[in-house]
């Protein structure tokens, strides 16, 4: 359709080309006007873009489903997601129309799987029996590259297996019961001083163990990274579920009916609310090593009060909130 010189249509191609013919009488002469037109397709991209590389791949809960779109045609979009321990998963892409092809790899960006049209019609889907823990990536792109998919979804399902295997256990701290005393830029709880607003920064594990070595806040000059326990002990599950959580506590407040306040920690505490690359409240780096694995680190969400393992590398960036010994 035309209205005030402006083509406009519905799901199309960018670039396709388009003629349009006129006809016109003037002076008792009908006269016919050709002209060619390019529709560009001017769809707002997804909530979680950029992320055209795997420096920008947002996180991707277990079971969760995300919507997304390819566009323009040569759109890639990059996720991650967490295990926890060795787990049976399906990846799969969804939607009304598209055409696209999809990789799996590890977090050293080594090719696990790639799928075409496995999925419904021509969308794709991946299945993995006995992943083992770890972060991993995925990549999805519109096959050929040539149209641009409106809208799509991508879901990653699935269930883990017994976590406790190879795993060597790590003994809780013994903290005093939860006691507050808030100022204006540290918090006093379970007997340590914490940092009361985290910079919603996304660091790896060295830049954020150097940032709190060289934090100077409230007076103090020796801070420091938290445990896995010390931050664990900062989850408050608002609907009854058990805290602080269990290790490798992959639902984490969702393990109980009702729904929870979020950020699941005490409200004496300020978090940054994230936009990018996720949306939420952030995932915290700990001090504490898996065991004698030690390339791999503990992590905290409070969007859900989850924990996991994850592996010390560059492109794993997270939160980190200080503490330090009274």
């Amino acid at each position: 359709s035309i209205s005030g010189g402006v083509l406009s249509t519905s799901v199309v191609s960018s670039n396709q080309s388009v003629t349009i013919t006129a006809s016109y009488t003037y002076n008792g002469v009908t006269k016919t006007d050709t002209h060619a037109v390019t529709i560009v397709n001017s769809d707002a991209p997804d909530q979680y873009e950029p992320d055209n590389t795997y420096q920008q791949a947002g996180l991707l809960d277990l079971n969760q489903q995300q919507p997304h779109s390819i566009n323009p045609e040569s759109d890639i979009d990059w996720v991650k997601f967490i295990l926890p321990c060795t787990s049976d998963i399906v990846i799969e892409t969804s939607g009304v129309s598209g055409d696209t092809q999809m990789w799996l790899y590890d977090s050293n960006l080594v090719e696990l799987e790639s799928n075409d049209d496995g999925g419904v019609n021509t969308f794709s889907k991946i299945i993995r029996t006995g992943l083992s823990a770890g972060t991993y990536y995925i990549k999805v792109d519109e096959y050929g590259n040539n149209n641009i998919i409106p809208s799509y979804s991508l879901s990653l399902t699935g269930s883990s297996q017994d976590c406790g295997i190879n795993i060597v256990p790590i003994l809780y701290l013994l903290l005093s019961n939860s006691t507050s005393e808030s100022g204006s830029d540290t918090v006093l709880y379970n007997d340590l001083m914490w940092q009361k607003t985290d910079d919603g920064i996304f660091r790896d594990w060295w830049d954020a163990e150097t940032y709190c070595d060289d934090l100077q806040l409230g007076g103090y000059t020796d801070w420091r990274m938290p445990t896995f326990d010390e931050l664990n002990s900062l989850v408050v599950c608002s609907n009854g579920a058990p805290t602080p959580p269990p290790l490798f506590s992959f639902l984490g407040c969702r393990d109980a009916v009702g729904d929870f306040t979020t950020p699941t920690m005490d409200p004496v505490f300020d978090a940054a609310y994230i936009t990018a690359p996720y949306i939420g409240y952030g995932i915290y780096w700990t001090s504490t090593e898996n065991g004698t694995q030690t390339d791999n680190v503990w992590i905290i969400s409070f969007n859900y009060g989850q924990n996991a393992v994850v592996e010390k590398i560059e492109d794993s960036l997270y939160i980190v909130r200080c503490v330090r010994d009274l």
